[in-house]
């Protein structure tokens, strides 16, 4: 679970053709979706790792500075922002017979935790869109 937020690389990575079988279940694209996609192939497995890959990243969605707002596209994404990832990778991990209950109910709670940062994400966002639109942020940022 340490690896799932950190691991863009994996994701651009290359995958066997059985691998990847399976991907299309996961729901439409949402935020987080390649997360999802990493958490789904490290249940199937362990990823090998090479010192000598290379990894050119371009600018992705997350480069964009009111990406944000691009994750609330349903109400309930107001109070869960991750729901679709949530919702997919909780029924992924409750669907593992390879992961013990006490182990589940600590991944659920993770993941949790991380609607909690990204909701905190989304106010801070909102805030200083507003301060901004009232005209106090240059005023706030020099103190």
């Amino acid at each position: 679970m340490k690896l799932y937020m950190k691991s863009h690389a994996c994701f651009y990575g290359l995958f066997r053709r059985s691998a990847m079988e399976g991907v299309e279940k996961l729901t439409n694209y949402y935020i987080a979706f390649d997360n999802a996609f990493i958490v789904r192939q490290l249940l199937k497995g362990e990823f090998k790792r090479s010192s000598d890959g290379l990894l050119v990243v371009g600018k992705g969605q997350s480069s964009n500075p009111d990406y944000i707002s691009t994750w609330q596209t349903k109400p309930i994404h107001y109070i869960f922002p991750l729901y679709d990832f949530s919702k997919d990778v909780i029924i992924m991990i409750m669907k593992s017979k390879d992961i013990l209950f006490q182990e589940k109910l600590i991944l659920f709670i993770k993941i949790f935790i991380e609607n909690m940062k990204a909701y905190k994400m989304i106010i801070r966002y909102w805030l200083v869109r507003i301060i901004k639109k009232v005209g106090i942020y240059d005023f706030i940022k020099k103190k």
